[in-house]
């Protein structure tokens, strides 16, 4: 191994799609650069600031990577002895500090990461006035998932405090334990969950999969009644409330297909309990898989819901397969064009940094990327306390009237969810009344507009306007309009 060379490791299952998207959409929009900013309030050093992130990536040596396929059989993931942190600092003019950050914001993005020249992780300080600054973490979901980043974030401000750290959990690990599944096992129970399959799920006409533009997201909040009404419901029917969602995904989209088979993407965490300490470990663990659900109209929404769940239970010990072999697996190469994600994320969004004393606390202002895919359309929902429902979507393939369509359709599957399980998925209306009656009005054929003429007449007309047209024929019989 060369000198400067820790360690090479492979790619988790989902590291191995993400590279092939970064590759592919190389020069354009990544749908998979992700964008924190954080509000720092009180007295800041920052070069102390800047010392923590460095001891960051010494702390976790996954955070150096580069990912590289050019020279192995398959793509690799190389980390350094060392790397020095990609550190920027600059000062926002008096006037107008905001206009300039959303430059900073959209200068940073187009920048974007190469796969191959590490860290996928960067840090820009802003200075906005005394003692106020802005903090912008750029990474690439290649190198973590949303579980890592609380952590990352949280350990970054201990070791800007001088707290102690306990030793981290070798993210190598993993590979360790993903290693040691039984590829063919899970092979043959995604081949049986998924088959009588005879065509993938797709909601968007044949698109390009490289990227045209960046993603685009639509925020609906449900609200505290009805967020309420749903983890009742989710309570009383014995599942969770992630179950809820991807059946409410599943009816609609097989509304929207005309399927009574469905096949939609779903996230899993990935971290199985068997790896000792992997809640706090960093990296990416999350894999998409597909969630296959069987309409049937009779059945109720209850009874669909406890069904979904119990299949996905009976698959939760084959879903460290990656994608590519579960579609090998079926025998089709795409199943679905949409995904959904239930982000139940640890964390916090304040923190104090230093002495408390000293009254310096950052707190989280949000950010872009994370909550949008390469997919035509995609769902994250964040059970927040009213529940925020994110629809990330390929503006090149859907407007955003029509995304606010799906959602209000959505939203209503949910209600019927939540009030009345009892019925049944047939029953559902997707439609509210002015929809249904635009519907309907097309529907009905327009009244034609009759000339006010005897038919002699108009018989009269067209013999004078096409005399040696065909009027009749009968046999070997024809007859023009003038002989007839």
């Amino acid at each position: 191994m060369h000198p400067e060379i820790e360690a090479i490791l492979p790619l988790s299952p989902l590291q191995q799609g993400l590279l092939f998207h970064q590759l592919l959409d190389e020069g354009g929009p990544d749908a998979y650069l992700v964008q924190t900013v954080f509000q720092l309030t009180g007295p800041l050093d920052d070069a102390r600031l800047r010392h923590a992130a460095g001891a960051l990536l010494q702390r976790h040596p996954q955070l150096r990577s580069s990912f590289v396929q050019a020279g192995f059989k398959e793509p690799v993931q190389i980390i350094p002895k060392r790397t020095e942190p990609s550190w920027q600092q600059i000062e926002l003019p008096g006037e107008h500090p905001d206009a300039s950050w959303d430059a900073i914001l959209h200068e940073d993005r187009i920048r974007g990461f190469r796969a191959d020249k590490g860290p996928l992780l960067r840090w820009t300080l802003a200075r906005v006035g005394d003692e106020h600054h802005r903090l912008l973490v750029t990474h690439h979901h290649l190198l973590l998932d949303g579980w890592s980043i609380p952590i990352v974030l949280h350990e970054l401000f201990a070791l800007y405090r001088g707290d102690a750290l306990a030793a981290p959990t070798p993210y190598q690990n993993y590979f360790t334990w993903l290693k040691r599944q039984n590829r063919e096992s899970a092979k043959a129970a995604w081949r049986e969950h998924l088959s009588g399959i005879d065509a993938p799920t797709m909601l968007a006409p044949s698109i390009s999969t490289r990227l045209a533009c960046a993603p685009r997201t639509l925020d609906v909040h449900l609200g505290r009644d009805r967020a309420d009404a749903l983890r009742q419901r989710a309570r009383t029917l014995g599942v969770t409330l992630n179950t809820l969602f991807q059946t409410a995904w599943a009816i609609w989209l097989g509304r929207h297909t005309g399927r009574s088979d469905v096949i939609f993407g779903i996230t899993v965490s990935g971290r199985s309990p068997e790896i000792s300490g992997v809640e706090q470990m960093v990296g990416l663990f999350i894999n998409t898989l597909p969630l296959r659900v069987q309409l049937d109209a009779a059945q109720s929404l209850g009874e669909l819901a406890v069904h979904i769940q119990d299949e996905q239970v009976a698959l939760l010990d084959h879903q460290h397969l990656g994608l590519a072999d579960i579609q090998q697996a079926a025998g089709i190469d795409a199943l679905f064009d949409t995904h959904f994600v239930f982000e139940n994320l640890p964390g916090e969004t304040s923190h104090t940094l230093g002495d408390p004393a000293q009254s310096l606390h950052c707190n989280d202002l949000g950010g872009q990327g994370g909550d949008v895919t390469h997919y035509p359309l995609g769902l994250m929902a964040l059970p927040n306390e009213n529940i925020e429902l994110r629809f990330g979507y390929r503006p090149d393939v859907f407007g955003e009237s029509d995304v606010q369509q799906f959602a209000r359709r959505f939203v209503r599957i949910l209600d019927a969810i939540a009030h009345t399980p009892h019925q049944s998925t047939r029953s559902v209306a997707l439609l509210d009344e002015s929809e249904l009656a635009h519907w309907l009005a097309q529907a009905q054929p327009q009244p034609q507009a009759w000339p006010a003429a005897y038919l002699p007449d108009l018989f009269a007309e067209q013999a004078a306007r096409t005399p040696d047209a065909l009027a009749i024929v009968a046999g070997d019989d024809s007859l023009t309009y003038a002989a007839l």
